[in-house]
Formats: C-alpha cells, structure tokens, sequence
C-alpha cells in the first residue's frame, strides 16, 4: 500500500505541470475538471480496493473516532440542506464541498490507510510495520526537498526559454483567471514584481505548501550552530543548511504575507522555550518581521488595498444573512457564478454554510484537536504528529488572510500523511 502512496503523492506533486502540458499544451485547454475528476476517481478507487481487503477489520476501525466522522456528515448535510434552500444547483454543491470541505475527507479516508497498516501482531511484525513508515517518511521528505530545489530550476528555465513554456501551455505574464492557460509568472499587480509559484497553480498556494511541511523540515533536517567550523564539518548540518535556504527562500520569493506569517507562527511554536529565554531579541525580531511584511504590504499595494476591501465588505453579507447562503456562494466561486470575495476563510464559511454549519466546523476542529492531543506521547511518532499539528495553529492565522484549502495537491499530500500517521500512533496507544 506504501507503494501506491509513493505513485500517488508523484501524483499530488506533479498535477498542476500534467495539466497545464497535457490539457492546455496540447489538448486546448477544454473542460479541465477532467483531469481532477480523474485524480479525486483514483484516490476513491484506492479506497473501495482497500475497503475490500480489509473488510473483516474494518468494524473495529469504524467504532473508534466515530464523533469525528458523525460531525462531518452533519456539516455536508446542512450544508447540502442549506443550499438546496437556496435553489443551489447540484454543480454549486459538488463543487462547493470539493473547494469546502474534501479535504477533511481526504483526512478521514486517509485513516482508514492507516488502520491498515498498524495491525496489532507480534513486536516482530510491529516493527517492520515501524520501518516500513519510517521509509516511507525519508522518502517522504526527501522527495519535498527535492521537488521545492526542481522549482527553482522549472522558474529559471521560464525566464531563459518562455517561448518554450508557452508552446507548452503556459500563458503570460498575468494573475490567475479561471479557464485560461496558467500564467508563466504571476505578477503582484499588473506591471508589477515576479511572484514565484513552483509549480503549482499560484504563489498563495505554493506558500502554502511550504508553511504545511515547514514543522516536519526543521524537525527531520537538524542544525546547529555552536560554532562556524561546525557547520562545514558536519555533513548533516551542510545538508541541513541547504534545505533552510532552499525552503525559507522559496517562501519569501513567493511575496505572500499569508505565508511568510504562517512561517513566523511556525518558528515560534518551534522555538518557544527559546523565545522565552531570549525575549529580548525576539521582540527586536518581531518587530523587523512586521516592518518587513509592511514593506511587502506596500509593494504590493493595489493587492493590499483590495484584500482589505474585500474583508470588510464582506462581513455586511453575513450580518444581512447569518443564516447561509449556500455552498459555492463565495471564493472560488466568483471564478464561475459567484460574487463574493471575502478573502477569509472563516469569513467565506461563514457566507456558504451559516452560523449553524460554522459552529460544526468549528467543533469538529475542537474534537479533533482533543484527539490529537491524546497521541502525543508514543515514542518515535509523536515528534510526527506534534510537528504536524503545529502547522494546524499557523494554519488559524493563515485563515484570516487566505482561503488556502482551493489546492488539492497540498490537500492530497498533506492530509493523506497526516491521516496515516494520527491513526497509526493512535492504534498503537489503544493497544498499549
């Protein structure tokens, strides 16, 4: 089952380049959901396969975090109900839950592959099921590492050869526009300063992957810096030092201030017993941090000034109507029907789902947080889970800036980890 995981988080990864080669280079470009269609079908056959070959055990799995589960059928079933109220099309609502709320599935059915592999047995089977994930983990990172150093190779070559990446189907210079061919570069406002992608479909979503895995990085690649000889003796701490300067600046030529802050949260949480033996410099470096995303604020102004509007806007929708609006009422969906841009996640609930399905969301993150809460403690793979979940508490600061879930390959990739290993530990701990 690893195995396929390796093929699929390939997969994940490598999305956005298959449809911009093959759907935009040389298919024209139509009718793209195609393409997730097929992703989203394949991650739901793995499913039904494995459902069948763990069919005799998959009753134990379904009594344990059952809350969790009646929780997210409670919230798709308002929602659905909701927007079946307000007249919602059954596209709306497809279309809604997949930019809304798969990625909890995503979550939960990747427990399920985790229920497969921490089978209870003897402490000899225990342990190579031990090695086998800790594998798939060093596969894992080092295929992150190594795609975030392609991208600076991929964004080079678009410079030096654009001709060529549009033969391929990249389109120019531009921001992001539903149904056109991705652009080369995205721009902080027309005219204005390069803003690097990757290879994802924007640098939102790129910062975004890079602040998901940037706790499992600092935790798998160790440094230190006692003394300046050490860091070019060691062979761990020069690899270690290439990673950090590859990741933090992918995420500052991004130019995204939600990135950059969910960066900062990270390190903070990393560093918190630091933090408060040195609070001193760290108030000094908090303050260079925020004139620094001021600075950035600037530079992108025409952006600032129309996320600001756009928030404040669009809180008077859920003061008209607190009830719901119904699913695909906002962000994405001004790219199709829609016309609100609230550019805020709690805000954009808030409007799709009403005060009712909010409170569940809200609850269900609270539940799950307990849950996670009780696996911290098993050996070698609660440093995992804990790395894991601090990205969770960046992840609240993101919100009030971005709607960051619209990217399925960090969704797929990261959710599917995060699910493996939560029900992994766990399943552990119910047998200790």
């Amino acid at each position: 089952m690893l195995l396929i995981l390796r093929g699929f988080l390939f997969l994940f990864l490598l999305y956005h380049i298959l449809v911009t080669v093959l759907w935009y280079g040389f298919l024209g470009g139509n009718s793209q959901q195609i393409f997730a269609l097929l992703r989203d079908g394949l991650w739901i056959l793995l499913l039904i396969v494995y459902f069948f070959v763990e069919i005799k055990s998959f009753a134990i799995y379904w009594k344990n975090w059952k809350n969790l589960r009646y929780i997210f059928l409670a919230l798709l079933g308002i929602s659905l109900f909701f927007s079946y109220i307000q007249e919602k099309s059954f596209y709306d609502m497809f279309v809604g839950f997949k930019y809304g709320f798969y990625y909890i599935f995503i979550f939960l059915s990747a427990t399920f592959l985790g229920h497969g592999l921490a089978k209870q047995g003897t402490k000899k089977i225990i342990i190579e099921q031990d090695d086998k994930l800790k594998k798939f983990l060093d596969f894992f990172v080092w295929t992150l590492v190594s795609i975030v150093a392609f991208w600076f190779v991929w964004q080079g070559a678009k410079i030096l050869f654009p001709n060529f990446f549009f033969e391929i189907g990249y389109g120019p210079l531009n921001d992001f526009q539903f149904g056109t061919n991705p652009p080369l570069y995205y721009l902080t406002w027309f005219g204005g300063t390069l803003r690097w992608q990757g290879i994802f479909s924007g640098p939102n979503n790129y910062g975004y992957f890079l602040v998901v895995f940037l706790p499992l990085i600092i935790h798998y690649f160790k440094f230190s810096i006692n003394s300046l000889k050490e860091i070019f003796i060691q062979k761990t701490n020069l690899i270690s030092l290439f990673v950090y300067i590859v990741w933090f600046s992918a995420i500052i030529m991004t130019l995204s201030r939600s990135a950059i802050l969910g960066t900062i949260a990270v390190l903070f949480l990393i560093n918190i017993g630091r933090w408060k033996r040195h609070w001193k410099v760290g108030i000094w470096i908090l303050i260079a941090v925020i004139l620094g995303v001021l600075g950035l604020s600037l530079l992108k102004e025409t952006s600032t000034l129309a996320h600001i509007t756009a928030k404040f806007s669009s809180i008077s929708y859920v003061l008209k109507q607190p009830l719901w609006y119904g699913l695909w009422s906002s962000w994405p969906a001004i790219h199709h029907n829609g016309n609100i841009l609230p550019e805020n996640y709690f805000i954009q609930l808030l409007i799709d789902i009403g005060l009712l399905g909010f409170a569940l969301f809200i609850g269900r993150y609270i539940l799950l947080s307990k849950k996670i809460k009780k696996l911290i403690s098993w050996e070698y793979w609660w440093k995992y889970i804990t790395v894991l979940s601090i990205w969770r508490i960046a992840l609240l600061l993101m919100w009030i800036f971005l709607h960051v879930f619209e990217d399925s390959m960090v969704n797929y990739s990261f959710f599917s980890l995060f699910g493996i290993i939560a029900w992994y530990i766990f399943s552990f701990k119910k047998w200790a």
